[in-house]
């Protein structure tokens, strides 16, 4: 891989870290307007379509480009897939609030709302940091493990969620219906983790 061929995945991968924060900020609409679902969710859904433009395009140049065996290109595509896998699992999130008909977000909910957009906006900053700082990318690993934290996170509030849940819900149809979601937003962290875990691994690699 040359330094045309890793600027251009890396700013794809840039466009994708973008593309995905908006689709949190789209998300983060829900704790205004959680009586209007269905219209966030198409919001974001159309984000998640740009996002896939963006991954299609970048595979077809690296496999048109004969790229697709090297070692660093590997390592870079790994982590575009993440980030693309990640703007899916965020798009069906999204969607459940639609699906499940909810109207009004819960107290709880609400805050991994608000740590899916702080989550999305520091991948942004890594993939910038990583864009312009190739010749000290050993500083960027602390930074790739940090993102990591908000799974840790995320599982502390997910326990708390469901407790509360199966603790003072009656409604069997409320259990269910926020029981799928709070699944989905362990998912949705789940995904950050692994795209932590790419850049580590390829900061490792690269040193």
């Amino acid at each position: 891989m040359n330094d045309s061929e890793r600027d251009y995945v890396l700013e794809h991968m840039a466009s994708l870290a973008d593309t995905l924060h908006k689709e949190c900020l789209e998300l983060g609409e829900l704790i205004e307007d959680s009586w209007d679902a269905e219209t966030v969710s198409k919001r974001v859904g159309r984000y998640e379509d740009e996002g896939d433009e963006i991954y299609h395009e970048l595979v077809f140049y690296v496999r048109d480009m004969g790229i697709y065996n090297d070692h660093e290109t590997g390592d870079l595509m790994r982590i575009v897939t993440d980030i693309e896998d990640l703007s899916d699992l965020i798009d069906d999130l999204a969607k459940n609030f639609f699906r499940y008909n909810v109207t009004t977000i819960r107290d709880n909910a609400t805050v991994s709302i608000i740590n899916c957009t702080a989550a999305a906006s520091m991948l942004c900053e890594l993939v910038v940091s990583l864009r312009k700082s190739r010749d000290k990318i050993n500083r960027l690993f602390k930074d790739a493990l940090e993102l990591d934290h908000y799974k840790v996170e995320a599982g502390k509030i997910y326990d708390r969620q469901l407790n509360k849940l199966f603790t003072n819900e009656t409604d069997p149809v409320e259990i269910i219906k926020w029981q799928n979601i709070y699944r989905s937003f362990m998912d949705v962290f789940e995904g950050f983790e692994k795209v932590s875990e790419s850049f580590a691994r390829y900061i490792v690699n690269a040193e």
